[in-house]
């Protein structure tokens, strides 16, 4: 059985968060790699989502030269963009791309120029729902066959009412996600404040060190 790597540029300051989502949700377990934000004695610790997912794969291939991957991710953000990036920087590795489409037509209209790009090297399916990806998965041997049953059986209960324990189960889970969300967005606050205090007080200190070299320096 392989390893399932979860790469994310939410902050690690959620990783407890994150890991209750994951047992509520039973997704399988294994390694999150998430983003450092915040300071440091050199400066700022932050990267942008592309910039850490592309870091964190190519980590990941680079330690494991011996095992093919699957990338899933979804049309929202890069994700596309990021795996067509790690297609042509490890050929042979890829064995399959599935992008949840979540999108509008606009934007999967792109994701599947990207996928025409790549369609000689490694296919890249724009799926609707999980149902679609584990069908595909299980037809190519990736996952168990009974695997794709229970993924359909999944389908079928988010289709129906839910019962009232699902639904108070939904709700706990929606809870958690709103929470990771309100949390990951205070982060980002913080950090952008941080940074403008920074500017400012430094700014401060040359002003008063020597008056005037603020704004002289500020000129073109």
């Amino acid at each position: 059985q392989n390893p399932i790597f979860f790469v994310s540029s939410s902050a690690w300051n959620l990783y407890d968060l994150l890991v209750d989502f994951m047992e509520l949700n039973q997704i399988p377990a294994g390694p999150l790699l998430l983003t450092d934000y915040g300071t440091n004695q050199s400066g700022f610790l932050f990267s942008g989502h592309a910039t850490h997912k592309l870091e964190q794969i190519t980590r990941i291939l680079t330690t494991y030269p011996q095992l093919p991957f699957v990338l899933i991710g979804d049309s929202g953000q890069r994700d596309p963009e990021i795996y067509q990036q790690v297609v042509r920087a490890f050929p042979g590795r890829i064995l399959t791309i599935y992008i949840r489409d979540v999108s509008q037509a606009k934007r999967d209209a792109a994701v599947r120029l990207i996928g025409d790009a790549l369609q000689a090297d490694v296919p890249m399916l724009l799926v609707a729902d999980t149902l679609a990806a584990a069908r595909h998965a299980a037809a190519q041997g990736y996952v168990r066959p009974e695997a794709k049953a229970g993924v359909h059986v999944d389908v079928v209960k988010d289709e129906r009412a839910p019962t009232v324990a699902e639904a108070a189960v939904e709700a706990a889970t929606d809870a958690v996600k709103d929470t990771v969300q309100d949390a990951k967005d205070a982060v980002e606050d913080t950090v952008k404040d941080t940074v403008k205090d920074t500017v400012k007080n430094v700014k401060d200190r040359v002003e008063d060190a020597v008056p005037g070299a603020a704004d002289e320096h500020e000129q073109p």
